[in-house]
């Protein structure tokens, strides 16, 4: 089941009406017998559809807080949940707490009460889908109302749907399509980032769930814990927002670089045969898409798109010359800290390093190569996505076809889960490309609007 890409989660859009105080209209109401949760109608002909929307955001309820574990959300004066099916110009949905204060400035949180607001023209039969997005970004205001990372907040929601019901929601493929475009990006962009500096239309920011889905499956149980776990690392009470996400990821991981390098390698099997059991569902979307395919030869590869910090870049190498190393190295700026690494569908390696040499297993016709920018000063000072500007950087990568003696090992017994072997290790597991384990991971726990963006033009 496809998601309506015309109705979308405009969590990210900031309204004067909405900080003003506005709420959607209501003349009528239904309160579920079981939770603390009201209904509210604007047109009369929608309360028989109040039934739906209250079992749908009880189902949420059940899997979200009673069975992850996510803290409730915050009530409001009348100590309910509220829903609203309203006439939305912009249609979609949306969950926002305007200018309430922090419930409690002691219990290290920043937690604020959250409606959510659901656009009446949204079919039944995916309005249950919509809902169990929604709700999780009412227990995201519940944790940390001032974290600024859009992605931590469409991805895990978006990732919250499969958590509620993996019978009947799955991630919308077109959306881990637009995350899989624009690599280069990172972890700390969004769409309407691309769209300001580059006029390309993404939903990147939902399909960075496949990173969220990665974390859960590898430090957590693969059910929604790791979710939780990051959202706790990320709570504060009030400003600065620090611990920024990446501070989050770090408590989960241990290390937020090598996670990344880890998550970096496989992504090159995204949308394959060789992709992980959890994105199998992906079929054959969500390739990754390089930057450039090219016989293999020695000289210098520019990207189109320079990194930006936790971005990366990808290339594929065909025509590989038989039982000859090849040499990677970053040629660019000596600040910055970068990882290289290179796949295939049954082998692979990275290094948290400026250069790394390997040798193709036999019988390979091509190779991924990429390097990952492993950068986090610039946006760490702000935590504001428009500082990523600041934090491209202009590299190439160096490829060399240096003569081989012997063909070298090119990995060691591999990981049981994703496959992916590793090369032998240095201090900080400079050499893996497998993932440290699940269960590696701990809790801590101490405005933006969440809204569904509509398609290009509404």
């Amino acid at each position: 089941m496809g998601q309506h890409r015309g109705m979308l989660c405009k969590t990210s859009l900031i309204s004067a009406q909405l900080l003003a105080g506005w709420l959607p209209n209501s003349t009528g109401f239904q309160d579920s017998d079981t939770h603390p949760i009201r209904c509210h109608y604007e047109i009369e002909e929608d309360a028989d559809r109040c039934g739906m929307v209250l079992g749908a955001v009880e189902a949420a309820w059940t899997a979200q807080v009673d069975e992850i574990g996510f803290p409730a959300p915050v009530p409001d004066g009348d100590g309910l949940l509220d829903v609203y099916l309203h006439v939305d110009p912009a249609g979609g949905a949306y969950a926002w707490c305007g200018t309430n204060p922090d419930v409690d400035d002691k219990d290290g949180r920043s937690g604020c009460a959250a409606i959510i607001a659901i656009d009446r023209e949204i079919p039944d039969k995916i309005l249950p889908w919509y809902l169990a997005h929604e709700f999780n970004h009412t227990l995201q205001w519940a944790i940390d109302f001032n974290e600024g990372s859009l992605p931590v907040w469409e991805g895990t929601a978006t990732a919250a749907e499969v958590w509620t019901d993996d019978s009947r929601f799955v991630i919308d493929k077109a959306y881990v399509d637009d995350f899989q475009a624009t690599p280069w990006l990172g972890l700390l962009g969004d769409g309407n980032f691309l769209w300001d500096e580059y006029e390309i239309w993404s939903y990147t920011e939902y399909g960075s769930a496949l990173w969220i889905q990665y974390l859960d499956t590898e430090y957590g149980d693969g059910r929604g814990s790791g979710g939780l776990a990051l959202w706790l690392a990320l709570a504060q009470e009030g400003l600065p927002n620090n611990p920024d996400v990446l501070d989050g990821v770090e408590s989960l991981t241990g290390d937020w670089r090598d996670a990344l390098m880890d998550f970096s390698l496989l992504r090159t099997r995204i949308g394959t045969l060789a992709a992980p059991e959890w994105s199998k569902y992906l079929d054959d979307q969500g390739v990754l898409v390089p930057d450039a395919r090219l016989a293999a030869a020695e000289g210098l590869l520019t990207p189109v798109t320079q990194p930006y910090e936790t971005g990366a870049v990808f290339w594929v190498l065909t025509d590989l010359p038989a039982n000859r190393d090849i040499s990677l190295r970053v040629d660019g700026e000596e600040e910055g800290e970068w990882g290289v690494l290179w796949a295939t569908d049954s082998a692979g390696a990275w290094e948290r390093s400026r250069s790394l040499t390997f040798t193709p297993p036999v019988g390979t016709t091509e190779v991924w190569v990429g390097v990952v920018n492993l950068d986090h000063a610039v946006y760490a000072r702000t935590a504001a996505t428009q500082a990523l500007k600041n934090g491209q950087q202009q590299i190439s990568l160096e490829i060399g076809l240096p003569e081989s003696e012997e063909p070298q090992d090119t990995g060691g017994s591999g990981d049981s889960d994703t496959g992916i072997e590793e090369s032998p290790g240095e201090d900080s597991c400079g050499g893996c490309s497998g993932t440290r384990g699940r269960g590696a991971w701990w809790m801590l726990s101490g405005l933006v609007l969440l809204r569904r963006r509509g398609t290009q033009g509404t």
